[in-house]
């Protein structure tokens, strides 16, 4: 729990300086080892570690919003971070953005031959979404957002100076 919070600190704001160190540039062991964003970075390294465990996923649930605005920060080493964890929890990218706003999250989904809320035709959701089923009786209606489902995060702003 307490290096979920931690993550969802992130991302990382602003440019890289003494004050700002970004991981991947100007941190440095000994003089920012204490610094939220690199106890943001360690956080989600830790996690992006566990999530590789199937029983982790029930855990690591509700903080996949947090992941998916890691997967868009100005840091390549948090943002791959943020991109592990998503990837690891689901079968496809679960992040719907628009611009720089978080807009949805696929909860997890899984049909019969291995296929998550991505196998949805966007072109066919009338048709598709109200049937669709996973194996473990989850419908698309409520878990993906292409079909209006999903986790709605309409009001949180991803990264403000991408």
């Amino acid at each position: 729990q307490v290096l979920a919070d931690q993550v969802c600190k992130g991302p990382i704001m602003g440019p890289p300086s003494d004050t700002n160190p970004l991981p991947s540039e100007t941190a440095r062991a000994g003089e920012h080892d204490d610094h939220e964003n690199i106890k943001t970075f360690a956080a989600a390294g830790a996690l992006r570690n566990m999530a590789i465990a199937k029983e982790a996923r029930g855990v690591l649930e509700p903080f996949l919003p947090c992941f998916c605005k890691l997967k868009h920060s100005s840091d390549p080493f948090e943002k791959s971070n943020g991109h592990d964890c998503v990837v690891r929890q689901r079968l496809s990218d679960a992040c719907w953005m628009e611009g720089h706003r978080l807009k949805c999250v696929d909860r997890y989904f899984q049909d019969g031959h291995g296929n998550g809320c991505d196998i949805i035709d966007p072109h066919d959701v009338d048709d598709e979404c109200p049937d669709a089923v996973d194996k473990h009786g989850v419908a698309a209606r409520d878990a993906c957002c292409i079909c209006g489902g999903g986790d709605r995060q309409d009001q949180q702003t991803v990264h403000e100076e991408l």
